[in-house]
C-alpha cells in the first residue's frame, strides 16, 4: 500500500449503490474512495489520472462487461499495481471463473456485509485473494463435494487447471506437447480420481479441494495470488 489509506475506485451502474457503499466506506479510516463511475468508458478515462490502489467493480455495465473494463485496466495501469474485486449481484460459475482466470482479488455477493466488505479490501491490499463463503455453494451443487484429500500427479493438476482456465482439449495438447489421445486419457484418471462427471463437476470439486492454483499454466507471476481463501 503506498499512502496511509486504500485509494477505492467503484465502477457499478448503479448510482444509488455506488453512493451508498461511498457513505459506509466515509467512515473508515483506513480507506477512501477516490473514484466512482457508471461505465467503463469513463472510469478508464479516470483510471489512469486517479491511480486508485483497489477498484470494487460490477460484472454488468452498460457499455459491456467488467471483464473487458478489467482486462483494458490491466493494459493501461499494469498488472503488477492493479487489485480488482468484483462486487456484484451475478455469481453464475462462468463468471467466477473469468474473476480467476483476470487473477480478481475476491469475487463478493452485493448482500455481502460491510464488515465482510472491508475484510476482503483489506486482505486485498496485502495480495490475499478471497471467495465469499455462500458462493461457494455454487460450486457444490455441480456434484458432492468429497472432504478426503486429492492427490493428483503434476500431468493431472496442470490439466485441472487448464480446464478451469477454460482451455479445449486440443488447446491443452498443444500447450503441454502431448498428444490429444494422452490428454483425453489424463482427463478420464483426473475425472476418476475427483468422482466427476464432466469438466465442470472436475472444475468445481477441484476448486473446493483447493487443487486449482492458476499458477502452473498462468503466464503471469503473481506473488502470493495463487490461491483462493475463505471469508
Amino acid at each position: 500500500m503506498s499512502s496511509t489509506f486504500i485509494r477505492i475506485f467503484i465502477v457499478d451502474d448503479h448510482k444509488l449503490f455506488r453512493e451508498g457503499i461511498e457513505l459506509l466506506l466515509s467512515s473508515v479510516e483506513d480507506v477512501k474512495v477516490v473514484g466512482s463511475f457508471g461505465t467503463i468508458r469513463e472510469s478508464l478515462s479516470a483510471l489512469n489520472e486517479v491511480r486508485p490502489d483497489l477498484i470494487l467493480l460490477d460484472v454488468h455495465l452498460p457499455d459491456g462487461k467488467g471483464f473487458s473494463f478489467h482486462e483494458k485496466a490491466v493494459e493501461l495501469y499494469g498488472e503488477e499495481n492493479l487489485k480488482v474485486i468484483y462486487l456484484t449481484g451475478d455469481y453464475g460459475i462462468s463468471h467466477i471463473y473469468s474473476a480467476m482466470r483476470l487473477e480478481a482479488m475476491a469475487y463478493l455477493d452485493k448482500t455481502t456485509g460491510i464488515s465482510q466488505l472491508l475484510d476482503a479490501i483489506r486482505r486485498a491490499d496485502q495480495g490475499v485473494r478471497t471467495l465469499a463463503p455462500d458462493l461457494l455453494k455454487k460450486f457444490s451443487r455441480h456434484g458432492d463435494i468429497s472432504s478426503d484429500s486429492i492427490e493428483l500427479s503434476t500431468r493431472e493438476s496442470e490439466i485441472l487447471n487448464g480446464l478451469a482456465m477454460g482451455l479445449t482439449t486440443s488447446e491443452l495438447s498443444e500447450l503441454l506437447n502431448i498428444a490429444v489421445p494422452t490428454i483425453r486419457t489424463y482427463m478420464s484418471r483426473l475425472y476418476g480420481k475427483l468422482g466427476a462427471a464432466n469438466r465442470a463437476q472436475a472444475i468445481s470439486k477441484g476448486f473446493v479441494q483447493g487443487l486449482i492454483k492458476f499458477e502452473i499454466l498462468n503466464p503471469r507471476e503473481s506473488k502470493n495470488r495463487d490461491t483462493w481463501e475463505l471469508m
